[in-house]
C-alpha cells in the first residue's frame, strides 16, 4: 500500500500532466523523484509565483501598463528557445529552459494582473481592488508597476535558477517538495482557482446585467 507521500506525488504528477508532457529528459529530479512538470514549466509556474509578489509594488495611483519593452525582452528569450528547438534547428538544455521559463513567468503574471480591470472580476474583490488599477491605460506612459520592480524579479530569478540548478539529482526527499510546493500553488492557482473566479465573475455579471 503506497504511503501518503507516494500518493501525495501521484497527485501532483496528475495536475502537472494536465499541462505538461513531462517527459523525463526534461525535467528535474530532485530527492529521487521527477518534478511533476519538465524544466521549461517549472520556471514558469515558479516565476508566475514570483511575478505575483512584484504586483505589491505597483502603484495603484498610475494607469500605464509595466514596461512592454521590458517584458518583450523576458518572454522572447522562451520564445526563442521553444521555437528554435520545435523547428530541429538546434537543442535546449533544462538549464536554459529553466531560466527562460522563470523570466517569462515573472514577467507575464503582472501583466495579467494589470488587465484584470477589463473584467468584472477584481471589482468584486477587495484585495485586488487595492493592487491593480481602476482604469488601465494601455497608452499611458506613467507604468503601474515600475521597471525596478521587474529588475527585482529578474534578481530573483537568477537566485531561483541557481538554487533549482545546484538541487537537481541531489538524494535528499525534503529538497524535493521545497521545489515542488511553489509548482503545486501555482498549478493550483492557474488551472482551478482563476479560471473558476473568472467564470463565476462572468456569470454574475451577466446575470446581473
Amino acid at each position: 500500500m503506497p504511503g501518503i507521500q507516494e500518493v501525495l506525488i501521484e497527485i501532483l504528477n496528475s495536475v502537472g500532466g494536465l499541462v505538461c508532457h513531462q517527459l523525463p529528459e526534461r525535467s528535474f529530479e530532485i530527492g529521487g523523484h521527477l518534478l511533476c512538470v519538465c524544466a521549461r514549466d517549472t520556471g514558469i509556474y515558479i516565476g508566475i509565483l514570483v511575478g505575483l509578489l512584484l504586483v505589491v509594488m505597483g502603484r495603484r495611483e498610475r494607469s500605464g501598463p509595466p514596461s512592454l519593452y521590458l517584458i518583450l525582452a523576458m518572454i522572447l528569450p522562451l520564445i526563442l528557445d521553444g521555437s528554435t528547438q520545435a523547428l530541429g534547428l538546434r537543442t535546449s538544455t533544462n538549464q536554459l529552459r529553466l531560466v527562460t521559463g522563470l523570466l517569462f513567468g515573472t514577467a507575464i503574471s503582472p501583466f495579467l494582473v494589470y488587465l484584470l480591470p477589463l473584467l468584472p472580476l477584481p471589482r468584486r474583490i477587495p484585495v485586488l481592488r487595492s493592487i491593480v488599477p481602476s482604469e488601465p491605460n494601455l497608452d499611458g506612459d506613467d507604468p503601474w508597476l515600475p521597471a525596478h520592480a521587474l529588475a527585482v524579479g529578474i534578481v530573483i530569478d537568477v537566485v531561483l535558477f541557481l538554487l533549482i540548478d545546484s538541487l537537481a539529482d541531489s538524494a535528499d526527499p525534503v529538497l524535493y517538495w521545497i521545489v515542488s510546493l511553489p509548482i503545486a500553488i501555482s498549478l493550483i492557482l492557474t488551472i482551478f482557482v482563476v479560471p473558476a473566479l473568472v467564470l463565476v465573475s462572468f456569470i454574475d455579471f451577466y446575470r446581473r446585467g
